[in-house]
């Protein structure tokens, strides 16, 4: 079958077409991708003497499309929120758990500062200690307390990273996330109930 293909697209580049075909050899991890030139060759006057080919090994950029579709579907389909900024912290992509967490779709994110999503909480130190880290290459980790479409508060766990260009150059940053109202305020609850009683709320022991 393969032979018939081939011989098909020499005949077709022999009847005057150019051709680019895709073909591999091998299999699995040995497979090598090759993307072919037909071109027809002509004589002075005109005429079909023949045909020019040249192949090309793109094995490295199929298999580099193919990490790349990889990870495009993880980040995807991932459960926690990821949000990538230019170097000014305007939003460029955001996942759709971003949306699922937020309420904020992809296109009422793009082009704001996550600072829109502030609820006024967490205390300015904290941002200002966040830009110092990630503008000095460095990732950052903590928590903000952010408000979501409909008003309601929720906490977040983050990580802030850096991204360099090919010169090394801080371009864009990253921020994976994760909702963690939950289980914050059960910690909250945890340390009350451990120094109150959790029938009348008041202190049942000496605290600090």
């Amino acid at each position: 079958e393969e032979f018939k293909e081939s011989s098909a697209h020499w005949k077709r580049a022999l009847e005057g077409e150019s051709l680019v075909r895709n073909w591999t050899m091998g299999e699995g991890n040995d497979q090598i991708f090759v993307e072919s030139h037909l071109t027809p060759l002509n004589d002075p006057d005109g005429n079909i003497v023949g045909a020019f080919h040249i192949g090309r090994d793109i094995t490295a950029h199929r298999r580099m499309e193919s990490d790349l579709r990889k990870l495009s579907t993880a980040v995807e389909q991932s459960p926690v929120t990821v949000v990538i900024t230019d170097r000014n912290g305007l939003i460029e992509y955001v996942n759709p758990a971003f949306t699922a967490t937020s309420g904020y779709t992809a296109e009422e994110a793009l082009g704001q500062n996550p600072r829109f999503m502030k609820s006024g909480i967490t205390k300015d130190a904290e941002y200002a200690t966040m830009w110092r880290s990630i503008l000095g290459g460095i990732p950052w980790v903590g928590q903000f307390h952010n408000k979501r479409k409909d008003g309601s508060l929720f906490w977040e766990e983050a990580v802030i990273a850096p991204i360099r260009d090919a010169t090394g150059t801080i371009s864009h940053f990253i921020a994976i996330k994760q909702d963690v109202t939950m289980r914050r305020e059960a910690e909250e609850r945890a340390a009350f109930l451990a120094v109150h009683d959790p029938l009348t709320k008041l202190p049942n022991r000496r605290i600090g």
